[in-house]
């Protein structure tokens, strides 16, 4: 069993910092620099969640070698880069408080309607057959292209977590597969032409998250049902930097090693839904601490 991700990349540079006083040039305050270090995230913090359960994953993208390498390599974790821009996620953090007190964004985003031949050749050269889910994560920075999402094809498996308020235009074709969507409460109420996903799982914060099936009726209509609904876990929220990616890097993972049914779905959401109730404790992106054993005990003892 195989899970390949390929999406937008992301570094989280966390800059923690002693803030004691107000500036005196303007309203402001001033931070002391303490401590610097740097996270996965975005499809890398997918992957890095699945690593952390099952290391044959192999991370796609798009970004500088220096800057992914030397994380990935002390990882030991497989990836596929084609060198290229991608976003950083600076943020201040009080080191006192653990309060983020401003977040800095650095990115290029490219164009949908660029043409790369590169692009295209790095895409060819990936056999997706060889893998049996398919994670693709689009925070909508360029690396996912939509007319080029078809040659992704060919896992069992299509697990789709995106921004773009039309998912259908992510989704790789692939019949028969199982095309599941991840996707949280605003980006659902916002999203269109949710077709040809079997199945779209509505993360809902600390309300937990809802499961729908969706039917074909006609041509171009899919009708939802309410598969189930898994109850949050009341926690105290601190941080939910990356509790999403840890729900799609669960839910990937758990049908990976159990395959696909729908109660086998509604297991894997209930241990993401545990796992993500841990991460928005803690400061930052984070990955999962428990391990594949302790998980899977639990995914085998959910009752359905």
């Amino acid at each position: 069993m195989s899970i390949i991700v390929i999406g937008d990349l992301i570094l989280d540079d966390y800059r923690i910092v002693d803030v004691n006083r107000v500036s005196p040039e303007a309203p402001c305050l001033i931070g002391l620099a303490c401590e610097q270090y740097l996270r996965l995230g975005g499809a890398a913090n997918v992957a890095a969640n699945i690593f952390k359960l099952d290391s044959s994953v192999v991370l796609v993208g798009k970004g500088q070698f220096d800057a992914f390498h030397p994380i990935l390599s002390e990882m030991n974790m497989a990836s596929l880069l084609l060198p290229g821009s991608y976003s950083t996620k600076m943020r201040f953090i009080d080191h006192k408080s653990h309060v983020q007190l401003f977040r800095y964004d650095i990115e290029d985003i490219i164009p949908q309607n660029s043409r790369e031949a590169e692009y295209s050749t790095f895409i060819d050269s990936i056999d997706f057959r060889m893998y049996n889910v398919c994670v693709v994560v689009d925070y909508m920075k360029g690396m996912i292209k939509y007319t080029d999402v078809k040659p992704l094809r060919g896992c069992k498996i299509n697990i789709v977590s995106t921004k773009n308020y039309l998912p259908h235009r992510v989704l790789p074709r692939r019949h028969p597969a199982i095309n599941i969507l991840i996707i949280n409460e605003r980006e659902f109420a916002t999203a269109r032409e949710i077709r040809e996903y079997q199945y779209v799982v509505r993360t809902e914060g600390n309300k937990g998250m809802s499961i729908f099936k969706y039917t074909q009726i006609a041509e171009d209509y899919y009708e939802p049902a309410l598969l189930t609904h898994i109850e949050g876990v009341k926690v105290d929220v601190f941080d939910v930097t990356g509790a999403g990616d840890t729900v799609t890097g669960v839910v990937a993972f758990c049908l990976d090693q159990k395959g696909f049914s729908e109660d086998n779905l509604i297991r894997a959401c209930n241990c993401a839904n545990l796992e993500a109730a841990k991460a928005v404790t803690k400061t930052g992106t984070a990955v999962v601490e428990i391990d594949a054993e302790s998980l899977l005990c639990i995914f085998e003892n959910f009752p359905i």
